[in-house]
């Protein structure tokens, strides 16, 4: 897997949080029209927690501006 991290001066803004803690960001098409989209940025262990444990050989690697996760299921 593959998505961005959240770089505070790079990012789209998050504009709003929901009560189970899910962030959105709003996004602009080429036709002027502005779509909320769910939009999560999730920590190394949060990420490891979701895969279960059938998930090995977990690897995290974290660029500046995005993440990258790849495991193998048992």
């Amino acid at each position: 897997m593959l998505d961005n991290s959240y770089v505070q001066t790079s990012s789209m803004p998050i504009t709003r949080r929901d009560a189970g803690g899910n962030t959105y960001q709003e996004r602009v098409l080429d036709d002027g029209s502005v779509h909320e989209v769910l939009k999560n940025f999730p920590t190394r262990e949060e990420a490891f927690a979701v895969l279960g444990p059938r998930a090995v050989e977990r690897e995290w690697i974290a660029h500046e501006h995005y993440w990258i996760l790849s495991y193998r299921l048992t």
